[in-house]
């Protein structure tokens, strides 16, 4: 977590920009740059942040130890998020005046796995989410986890994967703009297949 509040400092110093958006190297785009783009200029004040409570007993399982803060902050997303300006701002900034703002990051930041609870935690601390669309913008296949912590990766284009992604995106229509995991093998055509289905 702290490698990534590093980066985004990094980023908002070298390369200020209206929206910030976290990929690893197996993230693929699903839309069009011109789809992209009219997702952006539609909502380039909010942060998407796709957030709930906890799913796991935060009395057991001290992950981003939540056990230690209240109960309304026993929150979990994924940490695949778009950050809008401000709110990234905010993030970065604040706790270096709030004291008690600091002892909520550096209480999430110690524990394990916090990089799934700090955004919601944080925004939800410093203005109460305002900012935040509830939705996810990363599609991945859990349907089919090797171990039940990392999504199925994609190697190849099969039927069953084309009836998976399908299945994934009719229940939430318009919402990716990304796709992981998606392996150096996957075939680019398939890939160029998305841009041009999803404009």
């Amino acid at each position: 977590m702290n490698a990534m509040l590093s980066m985004y400092a990094h980023a908002i110093h070298a390369c200020p920009a209206a929206w910030y958006t976290l990929h690893s190297e197996t993230c693929v785009p699903m839309v069009s740059p011109e789809k992209f783009m009219e997702v952006f200029k539609r909502n380039k004040q909010n942060t998407f942040v796709s957030h709930c409570p906890a799913w796991w007993n935060p009395l057991k399982v001290r992950r981003a130890n939540l056990h230690l803060l209240p109960p309304h902050m026993h929150l979990a997303h994924s940490q695949w998020c778009i950050f809008c300006h401000e709110d990234l701002h905010q993030m970065l900034h604040l706790p270096k005046t709030d004291e008690g703002l600091n002892d909520v990051l550096q209480t999430v930041i110690q524990g394990h796995a916090s990089e799934e609870s700090y955004a919601a935690i944080m925004l939800l601390a410093i203005n109460n989410l305002k900012n935040v669309i509830n939705r996810p913008t990363t599609m991945v296949d859990w349907k089919r986890t090797p171990n039940g912590n990392n999504p199925h990766t994609f190697v190849e284009w099969t039927d069953t994967d084309a009836s998976i992604v399908r299945s994934i995106r009719d229940q939430s229509p318009n919402e990716f703009m990304f796709m992981r995991k998606i392996s150096p093998a996957f075939p680019d055509h398939v890939l160029r297949s998305f841009l041009v289905l999803h404009k």
